[in-house]
């Protein structure tokens, strides 16, 4: 989406950004983008407590299956 708006080739397509007035479309960008990289290190954190957990308990780790 930054890149679309950034050229200028814009077309229209699913994401949020473009069916925002045009002046709320870059503060749509960044919020996207901030909102991102923090679902992602969130869940890279969990993910790797578990791990060290994990070993911590003597072993690898195993999910559990119904």
């Amino acid at each position: 989406m930054a890149l679309m708006l950034t050229t200028g080739q814009i077309t229209p397509s699913w994401f949020l950004a473009l069916h925002l007035p045009p002046h709320l479309q870059w503060p749509a960008v960044t919020a996207m983008i901030c909102l991102g990289l923090i679902m992602l290190t969130t869940g890279l954190g969990i993910g790797l407590h578990y791990r060290a957990k994990s070993r911590r308990a003597g072993g690898e780790f195993e999910p559990t299956t119904r």
